[in-house]
């Protein structure tokens, strides 16, 4: 992170309008578009930081690259000295690498196997009409088209500890299963949720044995040439057409390769703006200069589940569009948008 944070001040005088936000995020108008031909003081080409280096992306023309590859466009003569500094230690100024924390060591293993194979899991195409889980599913109303990338299992307990043998004891019982594949096609984790009342958690999630890196529900099918939805839970994805699921809302901080490569992406949380950790967590993503979803008044409902019951999919989608924002205008909704929620709540004490 030092390395690559002092090389982008060396380039910082070649870049118009830069300036640090934060330790860990910068910006600039971007030297490859050249920004905003009618706004000269619009800035929207970023550095930001993901597992200790930096990274460069620009919000109007897509590009995105690493601090290297930047350099090797923009000044290619700092490229052997970064090189040298980064990677390997410095035999003319004797500097030797920055110790680096050695991570866990992870034993490798075989591949996971793939969700078909995996015992006790039913595909929820193969169950009955009157199942409860197809009841569950119906009920919740997720698309039939989405309904070959859901399981069941009468026993969550075995399955999970077939993901990962080092799992606490479960309770037996049943759940609908939602594997989580990674962009190579491996199994790297399944979240089960609960179909019937009780007092367990609604969802557990596994990850599988060995496997370190964030958990991304839809992330193998993603099509990077289309506009890309992330949402917060598995079955919120289900009802849009190009969409991820963050499994935990930290997985903002580690976005993965194949998302800084999509052409478009636009994070949509909860509508809860009475809530002050949601609330900040929308603040967070806008300042990392990306878009955010700001629901209009006239949306109620908590989630995109919800939102279904009453409103067909592809709405949903078109009031997302609608209400997509970044940068300081996506600051000054979302201070519209709690401040307003919160007037309603105590005008009705």
């Amino acid at each position: 992170m030092y390395i690559d944070k002092k090389y982008i001040n060396m380039l910082s005088p070649n870049l118009e309008q830069f300036s640090w936000k934060k330790d860990n995020l910068a910006t600039c108008r971007c030297p490859i578009c050249g920004d905003s031909k009618k706004n000269a003081n619009k800035r929207r080409g970023y550095f930001y930081l993901k597992k200790g280096n930096f990274f460069f992306k620009c919000y109007n023309c897509n590009y995105g690259c690493n601090v290297y590859n930047f350099m090797e466009k923009i000044a290619p003569h700092y490229c052997k000295e970064y090189s040298l500094e980064k990677f390997q230690d410095n035999p003319i100024s004797g500097r030797k690498r920055r110790p680096v924390t050695t991570p866990k060591t992870i034993v490798p293993q075989a591949k996971k196997k793939v969700i078909e194979h995996i015992d006790g899991l039913e595909s929820v195409l193969s169950l009955s009409k009157d199942h409860p889980c197809i009841q569950y599913i119906e009920n919740r109303k997720i698309p039939k088209s989405k309904w070959n990338r859901l399981y069941y299992t009468d026993d969550f307990s075995v399955i999970a500890k077939k993901i990962d043998p080092n799992t606490s004891k479960l309770l037996k019982e049943a759940r609908l299963v939602l594997p989580i594949i990674a962009t190579d096609g491996s199994l790297v984790g399944v979240q089960g949720r609960k179909i019937d009342d009780g007092y367990s958690p609604k969802y557990i999630t596994i990850k599988a044995e060995g496997y370190s890196d964030r958990l991304w529900f839809g992330l193998k099918d993603v099509d990077t040439n289309k506009k890309c939805f992330v949402v917060e839970g598995p079955i919120d994805s289900l009802f849009l057409s190009n969409a991820v699921a963050m499994i935990g809302l930290d997985a903002i901080d580690a976005m993965p390769e194949k998302l800084l490569k999509c052409k478009e992406v636009v994070f949509v949380f909860d509508n809860e703006p009475r809530n002050p950790d949601v609330v900040r967590v929308y603040e967070k993503t806008l300042e990392m200069g990306l878009n955010v979803c700001i629901w209009p008044d006239k949306i109620k409902d908590k989630d995109i589940n919800d939102m279904s019951k009453s409103i067909e999919p592809k709405i949903i989608e078109d009031i997302i569009t609608q209400n997509t924002y970044h940068g300081p205008a996506g600051l000054l909704a979302l201070a519209k948008w709690s401040r307003c929620r919160a007037r309603n709540r105590n005008y009705g004490k």
